[in-house]
C-alpha cells in the first residue's frame, strides 16, 4: 500500500492529518500524476503501433527479397523479377 493510500485510509476513518490547503495541494498533485499516466499510456500505445507498422513493412520487404532470391535460383529474368516484386534491378543484383 502506497503512502497516499494509507493516508486516504486514515482520512476516511475520521482522522484528518492534512489541513484543507494540504488536501487541495494533494488533490492537485494527484490529478497532475493522473495526467502524466494518461500521457505515458498514450505514448506507449503510439510506440507499439509504430513498431507494429514498421515490423510489417520490414516483413513485406524481406518476403519480396526471398521471392526474388527463389526466382533468381530458377533462372527467371531480372526484369521480370523486378516487375513482380517492385524491387529495383540493382537491389535484386545484391541478393545474388
Amino acid at each position: 500500500m502506497t503512502y497516499r493510500e494509507k493516508l486516504n485510509k486514515l482520512n476516511d476513518g475520521g482522522y484528518h492529518f492534512l489541513t484543507p490547503e494540504e488536501e487541495e495541494l494533494y488533490e492537485r498533485n494527484t490529478y497532475k500524476e493522473m495526467g502524466r499516466d494518461e500521457g505515458l499510456k498514450e505514448g506507449l500505445e503510439k510506440g507499439i503501433e509504430q513498431g507494429r507498422v514498421e515490423g510489417e513493412k520490414k516483413g513485406r520487404k524481406e518476403e519480396k527479397e526471398e521471392t526474388a532470391r527463389n526466382l533468381l535460383k530458377n533462372n527467371v529474368d531480372i526484369g521480370i523479377i523486378s516487375k513482380c516484386t517492385n524491387l529495383s534491378k540493382a537491389h535484386i543484383m545484391t541478393l545474388l
